[in-house]
């Protein structure tokens, strides 16, 4: 049975790819942001299920993307889901 990658590893994948991407192109413009909404609902979906450390990682790697892309409304937005998470825990 083949083994689905870690979705960890994904969005650490996504930050690194960040790094080597031409963010003049639109068209990588527009897949990294639909990855980072990708990655903004998946840390909400991991803190409503109370998977903190996933949830945070994910938020994390979205707020990356979205201040590289200067896309203001989408880290305010994962940052107060970050900053809801980290209240949880009592960070």
């Amino acid at each position: 049975m083949p083994r689905r990658p870690d979705e960890q590893d994904v969005w650490d994948k996504l930050v690194v790819s960040l790094e080597l991407a031409d963010l003049s192109d639109s068209e990588t413009r527009a897949r990294l942001d639909s990855a980072a909404a990708k990655a903004n609902n998946r840390g909400l979906q991991a803190a409503a299920a109370w998977q903190y450390a996933p949830a945070l990682k994910m938020l994390t790697a979205a707020i990356d993307v979205w201040e590289r892309l200067a896309h203001t409304p989408g880290v305010i937005t994962a940052r107060n889901a970050r900053g809801g998470v980290y209240r949880r825990v009592g960070a």
